[in-house]
């Protein structure tokens, strides 16, 4: 793949997600162009003549359509161009409609931001991929964070850095630090963002 002359679109309207995935992509191809959209219409409105699209990455969810639907569209509309979904929903039935549709990918957003890096790795070289076994990769569980740890990704969901939250649970901000990397290391990520799309997955 030839990272300065292709462009990679991702499709999804939840901004953590769309910024782990094209942090992924980053990781694989640093040069390669990475186009944001979070809605339909936004990629359907627009001409790509003149650009290399390798891939189309979609949530299955998207504010203007209710699921299959946007990714009848987006191939219909496309037809030249692989089309992935990277979604939450893991159930047999989905994975068996997209596959009917004709996506080239399936990537549960449940996986760790070194797991989903590896399956764009091997879809970028491979032109497909479907992972065994979705089932097994099921939404990390809570209560593997201790209730300190909990105290501390709530503080995250606020929004807060590391002196906010030592401030505000009455701890030392080398405390704080050390929770951090001990609930980066629980949920199998490496940023914040990672960790709260993660801890975010496991409360739904």
């Amino acid at each position: 793949m030839n990272k300065k002359n292709e462009t990679i679109i991702i499709i999804e309207d939840h901004p953590l997600y769309a910024s782990a995935i094209e942090s992924s992509i980053r990781e694989i191809y640093p040069d390669c162009e990475v186009l944001l959209y979070e809605k339909i219409q936004g990629v359907e409105n627009q001409n790509f003549d003149g650009r290399h699209i390798k891939f189309i990455l979609m949530d299955l969810i998207l504010p203007d359509s209710d699921g299959y639907s946007g990714v009848e569209r987006i191939i219909s509309k496309f037809m030249n161009y692989p089309v992935a979904i990277i979604s939450g929903r893991t159930e047999a039935n989905v994975l068996r409609k997209v596959r009917a549709l004709g996506v080239v990918a399936f990537i549960p957003k449940t996986l760790s931001f070194s797991q989903m890096t590896i399956a764009l790795r091997k879809l970028f070289a491979d032109g497909s991929y479907f992972m065994p076994n979705l089932d097994s990769h099921a939404h990390v569980d809570a209560e593997l964070l201790s209730p300190a740890e909990d105290r501390v990704m709530q503080c995250l969901l606020l929004g807060f850095g590391n002196k906010q939250i030592a401030f505000e649970l009455s701890l030392a901000e080398s405390t704080v630090k050390s929770h951090l990397a001990k609930i980066f290391s629980k949920l199998g990520v490496t940023s914040r963002s990672q960790a709260l799309i993660r801890y975010s997955q496991a409360r739904e």
